[in-house]
């Protein structure tokens, strides 16, 4: 199934659908949108082949992904990139040197629903 998958170009229906499941959070009020986590229920051929991309691409990930990117990479934390951020700041106190920090909020930027 897979191999034929990949050589039409085209995944069978099963494995491109997925059976969503609002999971009520204890204590929270009914009719926010935020006091639900969401599940994900897909199809075993789809998470055997998930386990089988997410193999292949281990292989590769860290010779396309630049060093600095941290999110959603296995083995890397903020705490790295926030140590190299109070290490330029203090080269550059020492050295006389102006530096910039500018800091993004992604706080709930996953929240959102179209």
């Amino acid at each position: 199934m897979y191999t034929e998958a990949f050589e039409w170009d085209k995944f069978p229906e099963s494995l491109r659908e997925a059976n969503i499941v609002m999971l009520p959070k204890p204590g929270k009020e009914s009719t926010d949108c935020k006091s639900y986590l969401l599940l994900s229920m897909i199809n075993v051929n789809a998470e055997i082949l998930e386990k089988i991309l997410e193999y292949c691409l281990s292989k590769v990930v860290d010779r396309v992904i630049h060093a600095d990117q941290l999110g959603f990479m296995g083995g890397r934390t903020t705490t790295t990139n926030i140590r190299k951020a109070f290490l330029i700041m203090k080269q550059a106190k020492n050295g006389m040197e102006s530096c910039v920090v500018a800091s993004l909020d992604a706080h709930k930027v996953f929240d959102t629903v179209n």
